[in-house]
């Protein structure tokens, strides 16, 4: 059940709320000293005048020639893929990062202490199939493995992807940004060539599964994506020393974006700046999850620390990494101004697919964000700012089936 939570802001104070298109808005008096803030400052970059409330959906965002960087910081953990083959279709191991395959490529690459590890795949293999993450020890000490996380399928009796706010992958970023994640565990101590699994999960044929974990290994470790029939360990394990499975493989070119199947530097963005109102109506943007590869954009992609051969050298789309993006709004004026808060994507057209389906908090607030080609832009809140400086921090898990490129819009009147 999604939950419209009511905006709590215990820093502020509230001087008056009033009534406007039937929602109810705040007018805050500056939280700071508009002096006393510590951020990337900008005071240039907007764009006069009022966003179009109509028109076609190119109109309706922010070229990309105009948006601005947020000037992100990369940190957090390396996080493990495994997205290519995004369709499989027989057994055999999706991702692996013990040896170099003699067709996959890739390298021999340890990881050890905290990682994260991300999977999306879609069973087309004719029949019901297990998909699994093992654990392997490949050193010369005992190690434990501990986990966290949450996966989902899209079978009518998990997470059928029925629209806005549903699928499996919209509950997998949920469960993460909301820290209620339904598995946890630890795998014991486990010797030198033994193997421990994390996580399985049946498919039916066609079904699709997203799934994120947190692991946290004592020891250098080994890890493994594979698919089997029987979901039995021991045919998970027999398969993760086999062949790789058929699937529709795709590879980064000069023209394409391929699939992830690495593991790559990071799973965390975080951006902090500031922005001051201008005396005029005017509206802002700025390069939300973007890579610079087709586009004159910001590149907020991490780069690959061990690839299997074709795979994306870079996490286009950031499928699975966590986003936390603060904006100081800077009120230097005398008067109270509207400013309204939007979230879009990029990609415009004249179907109804959808580019982005993913929880997005603001403030403390939850809302389910969904844009569509036809539909590129959602106001996600909107406030009556006093004099001063008023923060929004937004945070959010990127979710799998996005369109990649998006952005942030503030307008303010």
């Amino acid at each position: 059940m999604k939950k419209k939570h009511l905006f709590t802001f215990a820093m502020l104070l509230v001087l008056i709320s009033c009534e406007e298109n039937g929602v109810t808005q705040d007018i805050y008096q500056g939280e700071v000293s508009i002096d006393n803030v510590n951020s990337t400052a900008l005071t240039s970059g907007w764009i006069n005048g009022s966003l179009p409330q109509s028109g076609t959906p190119s109109q309706l965002i922010i070229p990309d020639t105009q948006l601005n960087d947020l000037n992100v910081a990369r940190s957090g953990s390396a996080i493990y893929k495994s997205n290519n083959p995004e369709i499989f279709q027989s057994n055999g191991w999706l991702m692996q990062n013990a040896r170099t395959d003699a067709r996959r490529g890739g390298q021999r690459y340890l990881l050890n202490g905290t990682n994260v590890i991300y999977l999306f795949h879609i069973n087309r293999s004719g029949g019901d199939r297990f998909i699994h993450i093992l654990a392997s020890n490949p050193g010369s000490s005992n190690i434990s493995v501990s986990y966290r996380g949450s996966g989902y399928t899209n079978s009518p009796s998990e997470r059928p992807l029925l629209g806005q706010g549903t699928g499996p992958s919209y509950g997998v970023a949920e469960d993460w940004l909301t820290n209620t994640l339904p598995i946890s565990g630890n795998t014991g101590s486990f010797g030198t060539g033994n193997v421990r699994q994390i996580y399985s999960k049946r498919m039916g044929n066609t079904n699709m599964v997203d799934a994120r974990f947190e692991v946290t290994s004592t020891g250098p470790c080994i890890y493994y994506v594979v698919v089997t029939s029987s979901g039995s360990l021991t045919d998970a394990i027999n398969a993760s020393q086999g062949s790789f499975a058929a699937g529709d493989y795709r590879t980064e070119s000069a023209g394409t974006f391929g699939r992830e199947a690495g593991i790559y530097e990071t799973d965390s963005i975080t951006a902090d700046n500031t922005i001051t109102l201008p005396s005029g109506p005017a509206h802002i943007g700025f390069s939300l999850n973007t890579s610079n590869k087709f586009a004159q954009v910001e590149d907020q992609t991490s780069p690959s620390l061990m690839t299997l051969a074709g795979s994306s050298s870079r996490t286009y789309g950031n499928y699975g990494h966590y986003y936390k993006v603060t904006t100081r709004i800077r009120n230097t004026g005398t008067t109270t101004r509207n400013v309204k808060f939007y979230f879009a994507s990029n990609a415009t057209g004249s179907q109804s697919n959808a580019t982005y389906n993913g929880p997005v908090r603001s403030n403390g607030a939850v809302f389910d964000v969904y844009t569509q080609f036809n539909n590129p832009r959602q106001q996600i809140a909107s406030w009556n700012i006093g004099p001063g400086s008023f923060t929004n921090t937004i945070e959010f898990y990127v979710p799998g089936l996005i369109t990649t490129n998006q952005q942030i819009i503030y307008e303010v009147n």
